[in-house]
């Protein structure tokens, strides 16, 4: 889980399954930004995912609310808000599933792998249609409520990203971005709407921000290390193809240098001599201990 030393009272997670993805950082020696951490996910083709936002038991709120401010790969998706007091026994999540449609439908956010092509250069407006790729940000802090707003809630439409060149993505490593699955209905609820403001303008709101790529990606961003071969590897953690493949290839290594060295006595073999016009020369493998 994310949480920021600045407001350890707050956690972020991505889940896929009811169950958290695991978070990897640049480096231990790489320092987060005042108020800012940046954590690294892997995204599998067409895993439903889920944002799941929590308040620890017991935390300290300096106005009325903690407000949120949830993107996707840099659009507006929701603004959860947690009050004063919800959280005095027990820790509180608000779950962010998808984007919020008309007539009171939701569409669940899945990763969905990019379209890329091998084009030597960009394609129209790709700088513009990559802002914000790969990203998920929530961005929060203290709050006064200001008054109740007779809004509809609903998500920002997506943008529409269509084919992207390998020349665009290949600095970021970028693999995926987010789509929505089909719209479903959600249970009828009140959702009221608040506008609020921060209780000090001049203070930097929090902000936890996931990256998410595949797992060839982030090996290619070294944010995951290469795997190890089978023949470094211990013997005892392989599985019973793993064993039989390195078999396999321990067989073939001693095939190969069999035939090597066969080939290489014959050339050095005693008496072995070619004639250089009237004269017999002996071959002589300097190869030779």
């Amino acid at each position: 889980m994310a949480i920021l030393d600045s407001f350890p009272q707050v956690e972020v997670t991505i889940e896929v399954n009811g169950q958290p993805l695991q978070e990897h950082r640049e480096s231990d020696l790489i320092v987060d930004r005042p108020r800012r951490t940046l954590r690294y996910v892997e995204a599998s083709n067409d895993d439903i995912f889920e944002i799941v936002l929590t308040v620890k038991k017991g935390a300290v709120f300096r106005g009325e609310c903690i407000a949120f401010d949830v993107h996707v790969d840099g659009d507006y998706i929701g603004g959860p808000i947690f009050w004063k007091g919800s959280c005095d026994d027990e820790d509180t999540s608000q779950v962010e599933d998808g984007r919020i449609g008309p007539r009171n439908t939701v569409q669940e956010f899945k990763f969905s792998g990019l379209d890329i092509t091998d084009a030597d250069r960009t394609l129209p407006k790709e700088d513009e249609r990559l802002i914000g790729v790969g990203t998920i940000l929530v961005t929060f802090q203290d709050c006064r409520r200001v008054r109740e707003v007779k809004e509809t809630l609903q998500s920002k439409k997506k943008r529409k990203l269509d084919t992207v060149s390998e020349k665009a993505v290949k600095g970021r490593a970028l693999s995926h971005s987010i789509e929505y699955a089909a719209s479903e209905p959600r249970a009828d609820e009140a959702v009221k709407i608040y506008k609020t403001r921060p209780v000090d303008p001049q203070e930097e709101e929090n902000g936890i921000e996931f990256r998410y790529r595949s797992l060839a990606s982030l090996r290619a961003l070294h944010i995951i290390p290469m795997p190890l071969s089978l023949e470094e590897r211990d013997v005892t953690t392989l599985s019973t193809a793993e064993v039989a493949e390195l078999q396999r290839r321990v067989r073939d290594n001693a095939e190969w240098e069999e035939r090597a060295l066969k080939i290489k006595r014959e050339r050095g073999s005693p008496g072995l001599t070619v004639r250089v016009g009237d004269r017999e020369v002996e071959l002589v493998d300097l190869t030779e201990d």
